[in-house]
């Protein structure tokens, strides 16, 4: 389900595309990317603990937000202006942790442990997942 936002009440250079999860890719070099902050859907979150991930997510906490913390890091590196990089949100971020995400041990045995759970659906909970560790954990995953 995509999230709604007006547009016209956001900075036209903030606004680069939206993803098929409704995340709104935020990078840009002539705005502050704390003026494009959505906040974390809600839907997520009902979907997550539907399925057990928030319980999954408390287990084994310490590993995602340190598998975060390098989806932090690159989108840092991605920025060559300081100031810029101290302004990073964690929608600035939701596309590299659900590519790093992935592909590590910890999220394919989340979905091991859930053989009802169909393929199809993996892509939906990993975007929501990823979006739901970077909102909830940002204090600590920021470096």
């Amino acid at each position: 389900m995509l999230q709604r936002v007006k547009l016209n009440q956001l900075p036209r250079a903030c606004l680069l595309g939206w993803a098929r999860s409704g995340i709104l890719f935020t990078y840009s070099r002539q705005t502050p990317l704390e003026s494009c902050f959505i906040p974390l859907d809600a839907n997520d979150q009902r979907r997550l603990a539907s399925w057990n991930f928030i319980k999954d997510y408390q287990k084994n906490e310490d590993d995602l937000h340190a598998l975060a913390t390098g989806a932090y890091v690159a989108a840092r590196m991605v920025l060559k202006d300081k100031a810029q990089a101290n302004l990073i949100q964690p929608d600035d971020c939701v596309e590299i942790f659900k590519g790093m995400l992935v592909n590590s041990a910890i999220f394919t045995g989340m979905l091991a442990r859930k053989p009802h759970l169909l393929p199809k659906h993996y892509l939906v909970m990993r975007s929501a997942l990823a979006s739901y560790i970077l909102h909830k954990g940002w204090d600590r995953i920021k470096v």
